[in-house]
């Protein structure tokens, strides 16, 4: 998208919203316990995780099964700071373990204008 579009979207905007959604094979994405979830920056290249305001929304979380199936953990952004979205980069903690087979991937979806 054009730099000007994305700037004109955000004036018209009051909000945005964003879905991200972790597909998980033997992977964690979101522990509310321990404060370990996968970390996700926005456009303006701060954490979405760290703020009250861009805090993801936890719509489902079933990726807290480590039973050799896929599963998913979706969030969803909801967020009036204007220059948060869209989601530039995210960052997995839950993989690397040498004695189990992990996989994931993750879909972005549309970010969302409200006016």
């Amino acid at each position: 998208m054009d730099p000007g579009q994305m700037k004109f979207l955000r004036l018209l905007s009051t909000r945005m919203t964003q879905t991200i959604t972790y597909h998980c094979y033997n992977s964690r994405a979101w522990e509310d316990e321990n404060d370990r979830t996968i970390k996700l920056q926005g456009d303006n290249e701060m954490e979405l995780t760290s703020s009250e305001k861009t805090k993801p929304r936890v719509v489902t979380n079933n990726c807290d099964n480590k039973d050799g199936s896929w599963h998913q953990t979706v969030l969803e952004i909801d967020t009036k700071q204007k220059n948060a979205l869209p989601v530039m980069d995210v960052a997995a903690y839950d993989v690397g373990d040498k004695l189990v087979k992990q996989k994931f991937s993750i879909q972005l979806g549309p970010v969302c204008f409200v006016y």
